[in-house]
């Protein structure tokens, strides 16, 4: 070969000499010359011939190297408005670079292009924001080798308008207050500076202006802080109820319509507002505090005991027997209340009574029964208390001892007959003959025994047979079982 077996961006082909033979023969559709050029990279082949006929072949891969490498660096990639950007490239075989620019709300940045040299190329320009927000320029930067041009890389300038200082609020203060509270020459976004006047004074009540000017060379704007000094509020309130039952609902009125009014109450409550309300559920004398924050001044009153609250009474009973079994049923109440001096007994059937420990008569009772207690004491506080006296429905089904299926329409099937307490999907009914076997069977309570058995439907001999059946009760989800004996009559 020519000395090299790698193409290049500036070695595009590759000379191949064949020797030791008298032809030649190449793959690749190469041809039997002695020399061939190579433009692509791959795995040439060559056969030589000798005079004797005799044979021999000599391979050689050629590969391809078309990397062009690139190293940018953005130093600062945010300037202000008006700055200089600088970008330096470099690449250890590039020629020479081509850039372009995209801008945004900016304007300075250009094209362009320039020789790679040892020390490598900078770029640097004068870039201006349009407007008064931020703007951003792309920058895609390009190697070029050759006939090569290698893989471009695109950075980003962001251009900044110049930065507003940024302080923490102080204030308000109350006229004459010694403050901690210093002017910071260091903003919270790190930009240095001065301010005119230096301190703070709270010896004028008002809005006094504070005015700081950044160092020299800084990218930043003068800012104005200005700082409230007020008098100390007056704090007062009423209430609309001073004493009463627990539950006990009391509204407040403070004295600062247009302060920050801040309640404090005994029961644990904390409350804002000029107008607010709170209850008091426990027996006990509560405190009062209100906090008026007006202006950036606070003053506090507290009253000792303000709200008194008495003691509810405490509803309780339990009920004789527990459970109806019965349509008819006469239920027995006993009264277990502490600290009440009247009672009102809803019975939940329309009934009522004030009696201490009544008795009623419950008529034709289907369902569950929602009673109530109401209690009273000697200051009128209330309390209630409410109990269900559930119905426990009892299963009622009737299984004749008899049937005919004798084509007579009448008694033709035998079957249970429900009335209340069992879930018709857990039901199972089995017939045994005199010898134990089963000969009939069903899950569904409305399909009964019409006297016949197996396959084709044979007629059972007249008899007395055995039956079983199984259900459960929906209330109690209690599984039962029940035997008998039927007679069959043809």
């Amino acid at each position: 070969n020519s000395g090299t077996t790698t193409l290049t961006c500036v070695v595009l082909d590759i000379n191949l000499n064949a020797t030791g033979g008298n032809s030649y023969s190449w793959d690749n559709g190469l041809g039997t010359s002695e020399n061939v050029i190579i433009t692509s990279p791959g795995t040439y082949t060559v056969t030589g011939t000798g005079v004797n006929g005799c044979e021999a072949q000599s391979s050689i891969e050629i590969t391809q190297n078309n990397d062009v490498d690139l190293l940018v660096i953005l130093p600062v990639n945010e300037i202000c408005s008006g700055d200089e950007v600088l970008i330096s490239v470099g690449s250890s075989n590039a020629t020479s670079f081509e850039w372009s620019v995209v801008q945004d709300e900016v304007n300075g940045a250009s094209p362009g292009s320039g020789a790679n040299t040892p020390e490598g190329l900078e770029i640097t320009q004068t870039l201006n924001l349009i407007g008064n927000s931020q703007g951003t320029v792309d920058y895609t930067i390009t190697p070029i080798l050759g006939t090569c041009i290698g893989e471009g890389q695109t950075i980003t300038v962001s251009v900044t308008p110049p930065e507003a200082p940024i302080f923490s609020d102080l204030g308000p203060y109350c006229l004459g207050e010694i403050t901690s509270d210093i002017l910071n020459t260091l903003s919270d976004n790190n930009i240095s500076g001065s301010w005119s006047p230096p301190e703070i004074n709270t010896d004028v009540v008002g809005i006094s202006s504070y005015v700081f000017t950044p160092s020299p060379g800084l990218c930043a704007t003068d800012i104005t802080m200005d700082i409230l000094v007020n008098d100390i509020p007056n704090v007062s309130f009423s209430a609309d109820t001073l004493q009463g039952c627990s539950p006990l609902s009391v509204s407040f009125s403070g004295s600062s319509p247009t302060g920050n009014n801040t309640w404090t109450f005994g029961n644990g409550d904390v409350l804002t507002g000029n107008s607010v309300s709170t209850v008091f559920y426990d027996q006990g004398c509560y405190d009062v505090t209100l906090s008026i924050d007006e202006n950036g001044c606070a003053n506090v009153m507290t009253l000792v005991d303000y709200i008194c609250v008495q003691s509810d009474p405490l509803a309780s009973f339990f009920v004789s027997p527990q459970s109806f079994s019965d349509e008819n049923q006469l239920v027995s109440f006993s009264n277990n209340s502490i600290g009440a001096v009247e009672y009102f007994w809803d019975f939940g059937d329309g009934a009522t009574s004030q009696n201490i420990e009544p008795a009623h008569l419950y008529l034709e009772t289907e369902g569950d029964i929602l009673v109530t207690l109401i209690a009273t004491s000697e200051f009128g506080c209330v309390d209630s208390i409410q109990l269900v006296i559930p119905y426990d429905e009892q299963e009622i089904f009737y299984v004749p001892n008899t049937f005919t299926p004798d084509g007579d329409n009448f008694n033709q099937i035998f079957t249970p007959v429900f009335y209340s307490g069992y879930d018709p999907y857990n039901f199972e009914m089995i017939i045994f003959n005199r010898w134990g076997e089963i000969i009939f069977e069903t899950k569904n309570a409305e399909r009964g025994w019409d006297g016949s058995y197996g396959k084709g439907g044979v007629k059972a001999q007249d008899g007395i047979y055995t039956w079983k059946i199984t259900y459960k009760n929906p209330e109690t989800d209690e599984r039962k079982i029940a035997l008998g004996h039927v007679t069959l009559l043809r």
